[in-house]
């Protein structure tokens, strides 16, 4: 099989793994001509326009809101100061799928929840992914919970963590060794005070995973990282190169068009179906039901 490779480059100061907006972007038209939209606006956005998710956070000051100092692009995240500006700008929250793991999050209580779009874009905090659960996340952390002899003494890799749930919930679930892994260091400095508010101990990393050998993993998980068509066919590429080994790779995700309508779909089981919470629901435009896939051998796509 012909894998592809993927070179990606920092420098265009992209989210997740680094996928550029495009300039058609509903995403984009709503920052430029829509200055009243909230970042609650924008969230419920993401289900027609996943490019929301694309945008690295980087704190700047606004007045009325209780920001680090400032950062450029050459500083050394200060891991204080995000601290601070997650504690002051989250709940902890358990109104959620798994309420046996508690999460700090922004909600419709948070300041941050109906502060004008505009004001966000100022500060930098653009698409604080990391502080949202994810409804694939939710399906998946769940599926783990209640069958835990799929992590249970293995080695777990949570890639794309966003705020850390898959990950904490594998430890939960009696999993000897797990990573969460996010490109974004202000997302691993929110895993690590979420598994402290679990009591669980998690190895971290910002490398970028996506088509690298990492076959001495156990258990591989993938949660919502399925929103765009090109994004999708890069991680498909790379699942397709994971199923050669005995890695179990797990994928979250609530029925989005893009893995949906993708081949890759025909190497997938589905293991797992819930129904999603009430406010799941509200923030993300409607979805009602988180599905849950395992990785089964390359067959002729």
């Amino acid at each position: 099989m012909k894998f592809r490779i993927y070179h990606l480059h920092r420098s265009y100061m992209m989210h997740r793994w680094l996928m550029p907006l495009p300039k058609h972007s509903s995403y984009r038209y709503l920052c430029m001509n829509s200055p009243k939209h909230s970042l609650s606006t924008l969230r419920n956005h993401h289900h027609h326009d996943h490019a929301t998710r694309f945008m690295q956070p980087q704190l700047k000051k606004l007045s009325h809101i209780t920001w680090c100092k400032p950062l450029t692009s050459d500083a050394a995240i200060n891991a204080k100061d995000w601290e601070r500006f997650i504690k002051d700008n989250t709940e902890v929250s358990l109104d959620h799928l798994t309420p046996e793991i508690t999460l700090r999050l922004i909600t419709p209580r948070c300041h941050l929840w109906s502060v004008p779009y505009s004001e966000c874009e100022d500060a930098g905090v653009t698409d604080p992914y990391w502080a949202f659960y994810w409804p694939g996340g939710q399906a998946l952390t769940r599926f783990l919970l209640d069958n835990p002899d799929f992590v249970r003494g293995k080695s777990v890799l949570d890639i794309g963590s966003g705020c850390g749930a898959s990950a904490i919930g594998c430890k939960v679930a009696g999993a000897y060794r797990v990573m969460a892994n996010d490109i974004d260091p202000v997302s691993i400095q929110a895993i690590k005070m979420n598994a402290a508010l679990n009591h669980v101990t998690l190895e971290t990393s910002t490398e970028n995973f996506i088509g690298r050998h990492i076959s001495d993993w156990d258990v591989i998980l993938l949660g919502d990282m399925f929103y765009d068509n090109d994004f999708t066919n890069m991680v498909s590429d790379w699942l397709k190169y994971l199923s050669s080994f005995n890695t179990t790779v797990l994928i979250g995700d609530p029925g989005r068009f893009y893995l949906q309508s993708h081949p890759i779909k025909k190497q997938l089981t589905k293991v797992f179906e819930v129904e999603l919470p009430e406010q799941s629901r509200l923030e993300n435009n409607g979805l009602t039901q988180g599905f849950v896939w395992q990785l089964v051998k390359e067959k002729n796509l």
